[in-house]
């Protein structure tokens, strides 16, 4: 169940591409700089820090692939996701060759809004490793990070209050059913009373109390009659 202030339904979804040509120390994690934002629903990411800011809590799925240059024989290179500045998993390994390599993976996982994810890569050469600018193989970009939530059904759960509470008056009545209109505000949480009418701002089940004294004299065998009306029509009603 997700509580309603928390839910947000629309697509979240970012794809950031392109590196600068990034040097890697050995046996070292290093976050990969992705440059290019392709598209980000939520502006959620930011190309000073390279993180991804989660704006909607949810499951993810993370995709990202990312080029470097020749590896030595046996030599291996890490991609793994990093969740608030800290190892989260890996997302894929490849070993050494005397070709350039690409290192590809995809996880999914639960995040709470404010969760930063990065991606970090790792390589034991030996000494430092470059990753690819902006490399392109069989026109297929191939440094990348996608990020997705994942949705299906979900029980939201209202959790907003509705509240209001009035008090003191100086309406007239004379022989007639006069609106009450009140002329003090003690708390009212959506602004929704004008003029002694209050507009329910949601639906569902609400309670309403009301207290009234007349000032005057109440001429014998007289009726004060009380109404709580609903779109113009008396809901409830007491006659004294």
């Amino acid at each position: 169940v997700q509580m309603s202030s928390d839910t947000d339904t629309r697509v979240v979804v970012a794809e950031v591409t392109s590196i600068a040509a990034t040097s890697i120390n050995d046996s070292t994690w290093t976050i990969v700089p992705f440059a290019t934002v392709v598209e980000d629903s939520h502006s959620a990411y930011s190309t000073g820090t390279n993180l991804y800011t989660i704006p909607v809590p949810g499951r993810y799925k993370i995709t990202s692939g990312v080029n470097a240059s020749a590896n030595g024989s046996g030599d291996s290179r890490f991609l793994a996701v990093y969740k608030n500045g800290a190892y989260l998993t890996n997302l894929g390994i490849s070993t050494g060759s005397a070709n350039t390599a690409m290192t590809v993976g995809s996880t999914t996982r639960i995040f709470n809004a404010g969760d930063t994810v990065g991606i970090y890569f790792w390589q034991n050469k030996g000494s430092a490793l470059t990753l690819n600018a902006s490399f392109i193989s069989a026109n297929h970009m191939v440094n990348y990070f996608n990020i997705e939530r994942l949705s299906g059904p979900s029980a939201i759960a209202a959790s907003e209050s509705v509240n209001a509470r009035y008090y003191a008056s100086a309406t007239s009545i004379s022989g007639s059913l006069a609106t009450i209109s009140w002329t003090t505000k003690d708390f009212d949480s959506h602004a929704a009373m004008s003029a002694g009418t209050f507009t329910v701002p949601t639906p569902g089940k609400y309670s309403v109390c009301i207290g009234l004294a007349t000032n005057g004299t109440i001429a014998l065998n007289s009726i004060l009659d009380i109404q709580i009306q609903k779109n113009g029509t008396a809901f409830s009603e007491n006659k004294l």
